[in-house]
């Protein structure tokens, strides 16, 4: 279906990052799940892409996120689900260290139409560097 995001991630050093995004998931056969869309970070427009697989054998899912048509790095993530949370966090390392962003998504009790995530970066201490919350709805159709 289709979504909207909308939210702020904050930086240790006060600055404030408001991101908006318009996106859409499809399912690509068995085991493939891709999310593309438009994001807005302040003034700045990137058109990215999740592709999002399953390994039928391991049973583990894991992402590859392109941030932009500019380029064709992707970063690679785990996927870790709880059913009893209701809850998918997905964790990149970045860099060679303990530096990592972890994207926590929530989902409620009660219908799918929205759903919560957190996104947390932090540095090779550890130490959170950009933080916040985002609010993700699904689109209405007429």
């Amino acid at each position: 279906g289709e979504w909207t995001t909308e939210g702020e991630l904050k930086g240790k050093d006060g600055n404030v990052v408001k991101l908006k995004q318009e996106w859409k998931a499809e399912v690509l056969g068995e085991n493939t799940f891709t999310i593309e869309g438009k994001r807005e970070l302040n003034d700045n427009s990137q058109n990215y892409k999740w592709t999002i697989t399953h390994n039928p054998v391991t049973g583990l899912f894991e992402a590859a996120h392109r941030a932009s048509d500019d380029n064709a790095d992707t970063q690679r993530f785990e996927i870790n689900f709880s059913e009893a949370e209701m809850k998918m966090e997905m964790t990149a390392i970045l860099g060679g260290g303990n530096s990592k962003i972890v994207i926590a998504d929530t989902f409620p009790e009660k219908g799918r139409d929205t759903f919560e995530g957190k996104v947390t970066l932090t540095d090779e201490s550890g130490a959170v560097t950009l933080s916040g919350a985002l609010k993700n709805t699904r689109v209405k159709k007429p």
